[in-house]
């Protein structure tokens, strides 16, 4: 027989009015955050725009090989740490997964992009269709499903604190019951 889980050590298990278990965010959302970003989205459409009509087609590059290895590196770390993650089931796995699909597209957009013409281009379009792309949808449904999987563990949390709190009540919400 397995012990009832103990209350949410994150606190972000709350009763709402009825007593019932409600999720709610560990870190308060609201506020001026959202703002920001969403004002740095903004900015960023006319500064892509000045980039697209004011860089030059082609420009040649210092430390072309040190920028696309380290990038790779950067790539490496974050799939170790997302099969880390999982063999021990840590909490920080869904962020790793994120940051390995991240990087992997933004690698095979950048294999693509910087390719040359011919057989460069048709091994980039390759690797990023049969390898970067696949790979990058596998972390997001990972995150996904680790998320979905976390939402769930606190729901069955509240629930069996709910539960506890029941046990535990002298008038075992008799008054709940009264008209």
């Amino acid at each position: 027989m397995t012990p009832a889980a103990p209350p949410d050590p994150t606190g972000a298990v709350e009763l709402d009015p009825d007593g019932e278990p409600k999720l709610t965010p560990r870190v308060p959302l609201g506020g001026w955050l959202p703002g920001v970003f969403v004002a740095m989205a903004v900015a960023m459409v006319p500064w892509s725009v000045y980039l697209a009509i004011t860089l030059p087609e082609r420009y040649r590059s210092h430390n072309y090989d040190v920028a696309w290895s380290g990038f790779d590196a950067g790539l490496a770390v974050v799939l170790a740490l997302t099969g880390i993650g999982l063999y021990r089931r840590s909490e920080w796995t869904q962020a790793a997964a994120v940051s390995a699909a991240t990087f992997l597209l933004i690698d095979a957009w950048f294999d693509v992009m910087t390719s040359q013409p011919g057989r460069d281009r048709a091994g980039s379009v390759a690797a990023a269709a049969l390898l970067e792309v696949p790979l990058a949808a596998l972390c997001l449904l990972l995150a996904a499903r680790l998320a979905g999987a976390e939402g769930l563990i606190r729901h069955i949390a509240g629930r069996a604190e709910h539960r506890r709190r029941l046990r535990e009540s002298p008038t075992r919400n008799d008054d709940r019951t009264r008209p």
